[in-house]
Protein backbone atom coordinates (compact mmCIF):
# COMPACT_ATOMS: atom_id res chain seq x y z
CA UNK A 1 0.00 0.00 0.00
CA UNK A 2 1.39 3.40 -0.89
CA UNK A 3 1.66 6.32 1.52
CA UNK A 4 -1.12 8.13 -0.34
CA UNK A 5 -3.58 5.27 0.09
CA UNK A 6 -2.51 4.58 3.69
CA UNK A 7 -2.26 7.99 5.40
CA UNK A 8 -0.74 8.45 8.83
CA UNK A 9 -2.97 9.25 11.82
CA UNK A 10 -2.13 11.08 15.03
CA UNK A 11 -3.22 9.69 18.40
CA UNK A 12 -6.49 11.68 18.52
CA UNK A 13 -7.27 10.72 14.91
CA UNK A 14 -6.57 7.04 15.65
CA UNK A 15 -8.79 7.25 18.73
CA UNK A 16 -11.63 8.75 16.72
CA UNK A 17 -11.28 6.07 14.05
CA UNK A 18 -11.51 3.38 16.77
CA UNK A 19 -14.47 5.04 18.45
CA UNK A 20 -12.69 5.78 21.73
CA UNK A 21 -11.57 8.97 23.42
CA UNK A 22 -8.05 10.34 22.99
CA UNK A 23 -7.39 9.54 26.67
CA UNK A 24 -8.44 5.93 26.17
CA UNK A 25 -6.15 5.66 23.14
CA UNK A 26 -3.25 7.10 25.18
CA UNK A 27 -3.99 4.50 27.86
CA UNK A 28 -3.94 1.72 25.28
CA UNK A 29 -0.60 2.97 23.96
CA UNK A 30 0.86 3.30 27.46
CA UNK A 31 -0.23 -0.23 28.43
CA UNK A 32 0.94 -1.55 25.05
CA UNK A 33 -2.58 -2.68 24.14
CA UNK A 34 -2.55 -0.52 21.00
CA UNK A 35 0.01 -1.23 18.30
CA UNK A 36 3.35 0.55 18.40
CA UNK A 37 3.40 3.71 16.28
CA UNK A 38 4.56 3.28 12.70
CA UNK A 39 6.30 6.67 13.07
CA UNK A 40 7.30 7.14 16.73
CA UNK A 41 8.73 10.65 16.11
CA UNK A 42 11.79 9.91 18.24
CA UNK A 43 13.76 12.90 16.92
CA UNK A 44 11.94 15.29 19.27
CA UNK A 45 11.93 15.65 23.06
CA UNK A 46 9.58 13.19 24.79
CA UNK A 47 7.05 15.88 25.72
CA UNK A 48 6.89 17.16 22.11
CA UNK A 49 6.56 13.87 20.23
CA UNK A 50 3.64 13.27 17.90
CA UNK A 51 3.63 9.52 17.18
CA UNK A 52 1.61 8.45 14.15
CA UNK A 53 0.02 5.21 12.98
CA UNK A 54 -0.80 4.05 9.47
CA UNK A 55 -4.53 3.92 8.81
CA UNK A 56 -4.21 0.21 8.02
CA UNK A 57 -2.53 -0.42 11.40
CA UNK A 58 -5.35 1.34 13.27
CA UNK A 59 -8.02 -0.44 11.22
CA UNK A 60 -6.43 -3.82 11.96
CA UNK A 61 -6.33 -2.99 15.69
CA UNK A 62 -9.96 -1.84 15.62
CA UNK A 63 -11.14 -5.04 13.96
CA UNK A 64 -9.13 -7.34 16.22
CA UNK A 65 -9.12 -5.67 19.62
CA UNK A 66 -10.71 -7.28 22.62
CA UNK A 67 -14.33 -6.22 23.02
CA UNK A 68 -15.62 -3.73 25.54
CA UNK A 69 -15.90 -5.11 29.04
CA UNK A 70 -13.95 -8.30 28.40
CA UNK A 71 -11.22 -9.18 30.83
CA UNK A 72 -8.92 -11.69 29.18
CA UNK A 73 -6.73 -12.13 32.27
CA UNK A 74 -9.57 -12.81 34.71
CA UNK A 75 -8.74 -16.52 34.63
CA UNK A 76 -5.26 -15.67 35.97
CA UNK A 77 -6.68 -13.87 39.00
CA UNK A 78 -9.33 -16.54 39.68
CA UNK A 79 -7.96 -19.83 38.33
CA UNK A 80 -10.72 -21.92 39.90
CA UNK A 81 -13.45 -20.19 37.87
CA UNK A 82 -12.43 -21.39 34.38
CA UNK A 83 -15.29 -19.71 32.49
CA UNK A 84 -18.17 -20.74 34.73
CA UNK A 85 -20.24 -18.65 37.08
CA UNK A 86 -18.15 -18.52 40.23
CA UNK A 87 -19.26 -19.99 43.50
CA UNK A 88 -19.12 -17.03 45.89
CA UNK A 89 -17.57 -19.10 48.66
CA UNK A 90 -14.73 -20.13 46.34
CA UNK A 91 -14.02 -16.50 45.39
CA UNK A 92 -14.05 -15.40 48.99
CA UNK A 93 -11.68 -18.23 49.92
CA UNK A 94 -9.33 -17.39 47.05
CA UNK A 95 -9.27 -13.71 47.98
CA UNK A 96 -8.70 -14.50 51.65
CA UNK A 97 -5.90 -16.96 50.88
CA UNK A 98 -4.16 -14.46 48.61
CA UNK A 99 -4.27 -11.50 50.99
CA UNK A 100 -6.81 -9.46 49.08
CA UNK A 101 -9.45 -9.46 51.77
CA UNK A 102 -13.03 -10.50 51.31
CA UNK A 103 -16.43 -8.94 51.72
CA UNK A 104 -18.77 -10.53 54.18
Amino acid sequence: MSAKSDPMLTGPEAAQRCGVTAGTWRGYVHRKVAPAPDDPDEGRPVNRRQPRWKTSTVDYFKENRIGQGRRPTMHLAYPHIQGSVPDCSGCQTYLRDHGRGART
